[in-house]
């Protein structure tokens, strides 16, 4: 393992999945929703440049990616991919994007409720830069990512 990503993994561990372990089901429920709605609508009030709607689609491409992680703890095994087979054509607008993330998200908040449980008893999936997280990690790196990415198409 390299230096670096010695380092992602322990970002993942420390920024991730502690912190994620820590909360419940409920919590990550509701933070998902929450923020959910706070995305899509960022995204339909983004103006409509070429860097808004690449972000766009970053932001739901990472979104279903993970959506098929979460799988794993249901015993899917997931494929080793990178999320860029995730994203939407680059011919959809803004507001079908919008339409399309508050979709996934709804996805995946409702996963959260019939995932088995956030105990990190549970083996970890791994995501491909910052290695192994459990449930709980999963959960807060889909909320933080859509959240922090969506800020920019306030620009």
């Amino acid at each position: 393992m390299t230096v670096r990503q010695h380092l992602f993994h322990l970002a993942g561990q420390y920024i991730f999945d502690r912190p994620g372990s820590t909360m419940t089901s409920a919590h990550h429920h509701e933070q998902l929703t929450r923020s959910g709605s706070a995305v899509v609508q960022a995204i339909a009030q983004a103006r409509p440049t070429p860097t808004h709607q690449r972000l766009a689609r970053h932001i739901i491409g990472i979104e279903r990616w993970a959506l098929v992680r979460l799988g794993g703890f249901r015993g899917v095994t997931p494929p080793h991919d990178e999320y860029n087979g995730y994203q939407p054509a680059s011919h959809v607008t803004l507001p079908e994007l919008a339409d399309l993330f508050g979709a996934v998200r709804a996805e995946v908040a409702a996963v959260v409720l019939t995932l088995p449980s956030l105990d990190t008893a549970i083996p970890p999936v791994m995501h491909n830069d910052l290695g192994p997280l459990h449930v709980g990690g999963w959960l807060r790196y889909i909320d933080l990512h859509a959240r922090i990415e969506s800020k920019k198409l306030r620009k």
